[in-house]
């Protein structure tokens, strides 16, 4: 962990703020971009539909555009209040508070293995969002064993 020596407290907070956010904007565009296709979601639509004995001939023609719209407003409103979450997480985090730095480390823990999952298949297609959802893993890990590491120097074992 020498590399982390190199670097003071105050920039490593700094540095981990900006990755986190890197990676909140990074996964909310990926998620977007999945959800907001509605090409990708009427198969998922029609095989519910299904599983209660309902075609799609049954409901009424405005259903599939109102059912895409309600889906595009709930992730406006998920994404709000997850960025506003984030937000005052990561202030109190910069400020040293023991909830917030336990959070952002299972955030970084997890989000590194779900970034992976993730972006894994895609690695052949460099130009993909997957792709770089891959490599926000590693910026996710260099965050994680930062705060690890600063967790000796804080003294604090959350």
């Amino acid at each position: 962990m020498k590399h982390y020596q190199k670097i003071s407290f105050n920039t490593y907070k700094i540095i981990s703020v900006a990755l986190c956010a890197v990676g909140d904007a990074l996964i909310m565009t990926y998620i977007w971009k999945a959800f907001t296709n509605f090409k990708r979601i009427q198969p998922i639509v029609e095989m519910s539909l299904k599983t209660q004995n309902l075609q799609l001939r049954d409901l009424p023609s405005d259903f599939l555009p109102n059912l895409h719209l309600l889906i595009i407003n709930s992730l406006i409103l998920f994404f709000a209040l997850i960025a506003l979450f984030h937000i005052i997480i990561y202030f109190f985090f910069y400020k040293e508070k023991d909830s917030p730095w336990l959070y952002v480390k299972i955030l970084t823990v997890l989000g590194c293995l779900g970034c992976w999952v993730i972006g894994l298949p895609a690695i052949t297609y460099p130009k993909s969002l997957a792709f770089l959802v891959f490599f926000q893993g590693f910026a996710y890990l260099w965050v994680a064993l930062g705060l690890f590491h600063f967790d000796e120097k804080r003294g604090i074992t959350n």
